[in-house]
């Protein structure tokens, strides 16, 4: 980007998925605003932090990535809503795999 920005950020581990937030601030070469898009800041950050993290600390181990997706797996599906004969196998048969 190019950019000089000031951030802060906050770690929380209180739930069961922890997770960080970031406040950036931060104006582009003409002194105006820094403006990033939503995809940006959804995709693009988190691309560049897994880039970094895996230069500094190495690869993440298959089992790791594994817990990662069943954990995410499971919160989707006590998300989702559960109505209608559809809703409820695909809790069941998300529930059994678990």
């Amino acid at each position: 980007m190019g950019s000089e920005l000031d951030w802060v950020a906050v770690a929380h581990y209180n739930t069961d998925n922890p997770h960080v937030h970031i406040i950036v601030r931060g104006a582009d070469d003409r002194g105006a605003d820094l403006v990033m898009s939503r995809d940006y800041i959804s995709q693009g950050l988190r691309g560049r932090a897994q880039d970094i993290a895996t230069r500094e600390l190495g690869p993440r181990r298959e089992s790791e990535i594994d817990q990662e997706l069943a954990a995410e797996l499971k919160g989707h599906a006590r998300d989702a809503p559960r109505s209608g004969a559809r809703g409820r196998g695909a809790s069941r048969a998300m529930d059994s795999s678990m």
